[in-house]
């Protein structure tokens, strides 16, 4: 987004796939706000929520940084 490598997520398909898991969306939010996951821009309503053009129509979108979907380091070496 803007340059920088990341993630975007459909808002509806993905409260709908969480909601599958047994999460809410709006419960989690706050912790991906604070985890820094998310990114955020004041120009969006609200902030954390993007709205972009995908095959000419207004969808909204959570992007997330691309650290959030990155294996994690193995220390092991294996």
């Amino acid at each position: 987004m803007d340059g920088v490598p990341s993630v975007g997520l459909l808002a509806q398909k993905l409260k709908e796939a969480l909601s599958r898991a047994g999460y809410e969306l709006e419960s989690v939010i706050p912790s991906w706000r604070e985890a820094g996951v998310l990114v955020e821009n004041p120009a969006y309503r609200p902030p954390y929520l993007a709205k972009k053009k995908m095959s000419g129509t207004q969808v909204r979108l959570y992007v997330f940084t691309p650290d959030v979907f990155a294996a994690p380091d193995d220390e092991d070496g294996e």
